[in-house]
């Protein structure tokens, strides 16, 4: 994945139908890799 500086922002789409442990899962992954995440697009959440 090629990086285009400290501003590159990416959106996560989840399809699956997740719960909020999952997803903070995801996210502190991604955070792991310095990738900020602009915003989250969620189908299908569990509550």
């Amino acid at each position: 994945m090629k990086k285009n500086g400290p501003e590159t922002k990416f959106a996560v789409s989840v399809k699956k139908a997740s719960t909020q442990s999952e997803l903070e899962s995801i996210i502190n992954e991604l955070k792991k890799h310095h990738i900020n995440i602009e915003y989250i697009t969620i189908s299908g959440i569990k509550d």
